[in-house]
């Protein structure tokens, strides 16, 4: 009995560990099964992409769109932009997944929180199983919140040659003003890559002048500042240099018996008109042809609108700013009804105080007179003529302004 009983035990023994072996080596067994990630298919790729013009950029945000071009025959699991203030942006340096999403393909994206004044890096994504594809990368500057502000109110007069803006930044903005200046060209919005006219003292209100342009050619100007490494334009303006002027005088030759105080009155008189119908003909369109005489007996010097022009001995009066005086006397100035009619204390035609305003920077806009004489610049004696370039300028580009204002030259 005892020796069945051992054999039958043995016999159950086997029995159980043949069980056990065969359940641990069984295919299908679950002990030592580690769940691993299904395979990617060979067929997929990496999604490639574009990304657009941004459609709006403002001092902390832009919204732009891109497009998946192929999803790399994956599925796109995000779409979006990444942005970095360095190159070569990526969704580790900052990305923002799109808001809106079209079945073409398209999506839009507006990243917001960027500091205003500074360059950024984007680039659309897209993740498929594969991985994230990229596309190419573009640069944005997002403008200062608060930049420098110019004014804008017809700032430029012409002659035939130069233009003068009148520059006036009335706000500089929250940085400081590291340059300012002009930007020109004959294409519009003119920019740093065009003419410059730098303004070295930085001043924020003066007087610009561009020379040497063609006549009656159109250009396009505009102010800029530099603050904070930003550049920022003002409002571009549309100016055309005028047509010459074809100021001509006739004066007799100096008698063969002359003493030598007539000879010296006569080359300084000649030589006041001849620059003074250089300026007439450089800043204004003003056509008229006078005759010009010695007249020992005039005590200062006069004109009319006839055309005839008497300076008398007084060296004072044989100057150029005196010959500017008597040949505005000679198109209307105090000799026409013109000029009667529209100076009534002050100038009431539109172009002669605009000009005014632009050439002294603002700081005076009413042309004064009375009957017979204009003020300021209208060197009205000996004692006003200082013999300074711009005096003469400014003469000559108010009697355009009278021109323009419908005072005739003949």
């Amino acid at each position: 009995m005892k020796i069945y009983l051992n054999a039958l035990l043995q016999k159950n023994y086997v029995l159980f560990f043949l069980i056990v072996g065969l359940f641990s080596c069984s295919e299908d067994s679950t002990v030592d099964n580690v769940p691993t990630e299904p395979e990617v298919s060979e067929d997929i790729s990496i999604a490639s992409l574009s990304i657009n013009t941004p459609i709006r950029i403002a001092a902390h945000s832009v919204l732009l769109s891109g497009e998946i071009l192929n999803d790399g025959g994956g599925s796109v699991t995000e779409r979006g932009v990444c942005f970095s203030l360095n190159e070569g942006a990526t969704i580790e340096t900052g990305h923002q997944i799109a808001s809106l999403v079209r079945g073409s393909g398209e999506f839009e994206t507006e990243i917001q929180g960027l500091e205003d004044g500074e360059d950024y890096y984007l680039k659309a994504y897209a993740v498929n199983e594969k991985g994230v594809g990229y596309s190419e990368e573009i640069i944005i500057s997002t403008p200062i919140a608060n930049p420098p502000v110019f004014e804008n109110d017809r700032q430029a007069v012409a002659g035939a040659h130069d233009v003068f803006f009148y520059v006036n930044l009335l706000e500089t903005g929250e940085g400081a003003i590291e340059e300012i200046g002009l930007v020109w060209g004959e294409n519009e919005n003119p920019t740093l890559e065009d003419h410059v006219e730098i303004n070295e003292d930085l001043s924020q209100s003066y007087l610009q002048r561009i020379s040497g342009l063609d006549s009656e050619t159109t250009y396009y100007v505009r102010p800029y500042a530099q603050s904070r490494g930003n550049i920022i334009y003002g409002d571009q303006e549309q100016i055309t240099t005028i047509k010459p002027g074809n100021f001509t005088f006739w004066m007799q030759d100096v008698p063969t018996n002359a003493d030598q105080e007539t000879i010296d009155a006569y080359g300084r008189i000649r030589a006041a008109f001849e620059s003074a119908t250089n300026y007439y003909n450089n800043y204004t369109s003003i056509e008229k042809h006078v005759t010009v005489n010695y007249s020992p007996g005039t005590p200062t010097a006069d004109g009319s609108f006839s055309g005839n022009i008497r300076v008398g001995t007084n060296q004072g009066y044989q100057r150029t700013g005196t010959a500017l005086h008597e040949m505005a006397h000679t198109v209307g100035i105090g000799t026409h009804n013109v000029y009667w009619d529209l100076m009534n204390g002050s100038w009431e035609g539109a172009n002669a105080p605009r000009i005014l305003k632009v050439m002294t920077a603002g700081a005076e806009a009413t042309v004064s007179g009375d009957g017979t004489h204009f003020w300021p610049y209208g060197i009205n004696g000996a004692h006003e003529d200082t013999g300074e370039e711009m005096l003469y300028i400014i003469h000559a580009m108010i009697m355009q302004g009278f021109k323009l204002d419908g005072l005739p030259s003949n």
